[in-house]
């Protein structure tokens, strides 16, 4: 996808993001809560607050990063969203005086940056931004190259009374980038289009940038419930501390 930049996810769908993804449920907050003690809790790509402002209305305040206007505007129309600090906008290089006792990278976003050099960014801007004893909570999927065929695939993602949705992809194993299109059609006749595209990796992969930050895997999870890890999980819920 030609012009595909770090704004472009974000911006792109911001207006409809909460229509497609609801608010964590008492599980995940209660993890967050949990970790982030006194807080604050700095949240990587906090995007309209979906995560943010339940986590803050448990009594935890919250900073963010963000790059993009269009979900940051999303974010401050919400009841709260005004008093999230926003204190970066690259996620991939950012210092900061500030140190947080849990940052938190969620719902697959570590993947977001198409270079690998991006990616190990985020871990060492990370390490420098975390209390001594802070921890830092990753959560993303597993790869499923099963599901392309000749490198490609287009899967329906949800079928609603009101609405369907339907993802278009393309793979490319050498760089471990996969370009998405994801298209709406409401019952009433509009469509959208929205670009995604991420450069994955396993978990193993994941562990070993984390370490090149100084950085070390202290709890692995399948879900925010806790829910053991095994070699069938779709996903997982990955904490680093300090080596």
């Amino acid at each position: 996808m030609d012009g595909y930049e770090p704004v472009t996810y974000g911006d792109s769908w911001a207006e409809f993001y909460d229509d497609f993804y609801p608010p964590p449920g008492a599980d995940q907050v209660g993890f967050l809560v949990r970790r982030a003690g006194a807080g604050p809790m700095l949240e990587l790509a906090i995007g309209t607050g979906r995560v943010a402002l339940p986590v803050a209305a448990s009594g935890v305040a919250v900073h963010g990063v963000e790059i993009s206007e269009g979900m940051l505007g999303r974010l401050r129309d919400k009841a709260g969203g005004m008093e999230i600090k926003i204190v970066a906008g690259d996620m991939t290089e950012f210092s900061l005086e500030a140190r947080y006792p849990l940052v938190l990278l969620g719902f697959n976003t570590l993947f977001a940056p198409l270079e690998a050099d991006e990616q190990r960014g985020i871990f060492h801007s990370v390490a420098r931004v975390l209390e001594p004893e802070g921890v830092f909570v990753v959560e993303c999927f597993i790869p499923d190259l099963g599901r392309f065929d000749r490198g490609q695939t287009v899967r329906v993602r949800e079928v609603k009374l009101d609405r369907v949705v339907i993802e278009y992809s393309v793979h490319d194993p050498a760089s471990q980038i996969n370009r998405t299109m994801v298209e709406a059609r409401w019952r009433d006749g509009r469509s959208a289009m929205f670009p995604v595209a991420v450069r994955y990796m396993w978990p193993d992969e994941i562990d070993d940038m984390a370490a090149a930050a100084g950085l070390e895997l202290a709890e692995r999870y399948e879900w925010y419930d806790e829910s053991p890890f095994t070699e069938d999980s779709p996903r997982h819920v990955s904490v680093y501390r300090r080596a």
